[in-house]
């Protein structure tokens, strides 16, 4: 997803990006500077789902659930935030279903963003 750097990294490496449903916090890889234009990466599988809100303070959204196809060793789900679709492989047991609303949280650690192009 594209975003706008709205805070350099920090010693961690961790830094801050807009996107279109608020500010997710990522490993910025290379010189991103504030105000570049990016593009945050995250695996499907590294987006953790939850019935109720997580104990993580950042990086935490609600979500409605759009599509959930079963495949076996986990579920392919549509998920939007605001404006923004998103795809994310969860568990098979995880019991999901439409227009149900559900919690997202990203690892800071787990994301990267990197300078658009």
């Amino acid at each position: 997803m594209r975003g706008r750097a709205v805070a350099e990294a920090q010693a961690d490496g961790i830094g801050q990006v807009e996107v279109a449903f608020g500010r997710v916090h990522c490993r910025f890889q290379g010189a991103i500077r504030h105000g570049d234009s990016v593009e945050v990466l995250i695996r499907p599988e590294n987006i953790l789902v939850s019935y109720e809100p997580p104990e993580a303070q950042e990086n935490v959204w609600q979500a409605t659930v759009e599509g959930v196809t079963f495949l076996g060793e986990y579920q392919d789900s549509t998920m939007r935030v605001r404006e923004q679709s998103l795809r994310i492989r969860t568990h098979p047991m995880l019991e999901l279903k439409s227009g149900q609303q559900v919690y997202l949280e990203m690892i800071p650690q787990r994301c990267s963003a990197i300078l658009a192009e």
